[in-house]
């Protein structure tokens, strides 16, 4: 029997907890012309490589290729999202000065973090949030998936694939686009009954 991936289980973790549909990333598309390149931008804000799969298929029912991105975004709120800062229960001190631990207090899940000015502000420590007394949840966190159709003549080498500051975009080498005329010869208007 295959052992789960950690991908897999962070997956199964995030359906325990969210219970709720998937959600689909926003996505901004383009065709460069001059180098025949397909362009998708999709948003996915906070989201991890780890925490990714992007897949390059077929669909068997509409007989067309694409580019399916699945994955999940976590929430700093989630009992099972971890991070490699020290833990917020770890700093011995309790006063607010700024000692040899990066930990504002014991009691707080906050953190002193030097600004380029050399000042300190105080950041909250990801992982550390437990039982929150006020939040707001605008941002999407859970299971995402998106498919973007791809020309049907799409290889693996054709693809460039790059995720960085929360955007994954996707640039696809492909053939010439039909002209307006080449378009309009081949619609057919349907008669609706």
């Amino acid at each position: 029997m295959e052992r789960p991936s950690d991908f897999d289980t962070r997956i199964k973790s995030v359906r325990s907890i969210t219970q709720s549909a998937l959600f689909t990333p926003r996505v901004d598309s383009y065709h460069e012309q001059r180098n025949h390149i397909l362009c998708y931008d999709v948003e996915l804000p906070g989201v991890q490589r780890e925490n990714l799969k992007v897949v390059l298929g077929y669909s068997p029912i509409f007989k067309q290729k694409s580019i399916t991105i699945w994955g999940v975004s976590l929430s700093p709120l989630w009992p099972f999202v971890t991070s490699p800062l020290e833990d917020v229960h770890s700093s011995s001190t309790s006063s607010l000065a700024l000692t040899t631990s990066p930990v504002v207090d014991n009691r707080l899940p906050f953190k002193l973090v030097p600004t380029p000015s050399g000042s300190l502000v105080t950041s909250p420590i990801v992982g550390g949030i437990s039982s929150p007394i006020q939040r707001t949840m605008e941002r999407i966190h859970g299971e995402f998936c998106r498919r973007l159709l791809v020309p049907p003549q799409t290889q693996p080498s054709d693809i460039v694939i790059h995720l960085e500051h929360g955007i994954l975009s996707i640039a696809i080498k492909c053939d010439k686009p039909l002209t307006a005329n080449e378009l309009l010869a081949i619609q057919e208007v349907l008669e609706v009954h």
